[in-house]
């Protein structure tokens, strides 16, 4: 299982958010599978995904505790046409300036999973992005045990 680092806010994720505090309404509206590599590069000013390889649309996003909310969507390999190696994930938001925006991102490098195709093994799961608001320069998020069944 990829070993996935917390989620970073982009700037754009940033100038977003602090619309939503004066008022404008936060919408994720995908999660993006890729494969690309950092190579030591920040993730702040990241615009998009490095090597995007497949989408999926939020289909919830649900509140986990006082301070985290939770975006999820439905992966299948089904449409994939070749295998990759899983390294990046990113949460995509609908800013209502500049329309759809990376919000935040994450990259898993060495320690991502491999993705095949369907002809090789059926690959069906959940994505989970959290994300948590706090007044500390340390935030420690618990997720859910029940969140780590691939149905």
């Amino acid at each position: 299982m990829a070993a996935f680092p917390k989620m970073t806010l982009t700037n754009v994720g940033q100038a977003l958010q602090t619309k939503v505090l004066a008022g404008a309404k936060l919408t994720f509206i995908r999660i993006a599978l890729g494969d690309g590599q950092l190579n030591g590069q920040p993730i702040s000013p990241l615009t998009n995904m490095i090597h995007q390889t497949a989408s999926v649309p939020v289909d919830s996003v649900r509140v986990v505790s006082s301070n985290t909310c939770q975006a999820s969507g439905f992966f299948s390999n089904a449409d994939i046409a070749a295998g990759f190696k899983w390294r990046e994930t990113g949460l995509f938001a609908q800013d209502p300036d500049v329309g759809e925006i990376l919000y935040g991102y994450t990259n898993a490098g060495d320690a991502g999973d491999w993705i095949p195709t369907v002809q090789d093994t059926r690959i069906e799961k959940y994505i989970y992005c959290s994300v948590s608001v706090a007044n500390a320069t340390t935030v420690n998020i618990t997720i859910p045990s029940s969140d780590s069944f691939i149905p």
